[in-house]
């Protein structure tokens, strides 16, 4: 994970690097929150069940990030045949209601 983005901040050009975290994918947010030294830290903001998961099933309500990621991929990669479904756009407003006020009300607390 750290190794690819790495390389892909060597392959950007100098006047435009970034730091390494720049450079990760989405799904690398996935593997860095479920570390086990990280988990505490994390919880909180990214332990959210998706709709129809019962909460507390699992240890890690994380599969929303990998979703998150394929629906994100469709507007990086475009083409004509790739469009989002109905379904794609529930998720976003999902996220847009369970997930990003918890991911500013810990970015206002920093």
């Amino acid at each position: 994970m750290l190794e690819n983005a790495y390389k892909k901040q060597l392959a950007d050009s100098a006047s435009r690097r970034k730091p390494k975290e720049a450079y990760l994918d989405i799904i690398d947010l996935k593997e860095i929150v479920e570390a086990s030294d990280n988990w505490l830290f994390f919880e909180p903001t990214f332990n959210v069940a998706l709709p129809g998961e019962k909460k507390g099933s699992k240890k890690y309500h994380t599969a929303w990030i990998a979703k998150f990621s394929e629906i994100r991929n469709i507007a990086a990669h475009k083409n004509s045949l790739r469009t989002y479904t109905d379904e794609d756009l529930e998720f976003v407003d999902w996220l847009r209601s369970e997930v990003a006020p918890r991911v500013e009300q810990e970015l206002k607390a920093l």
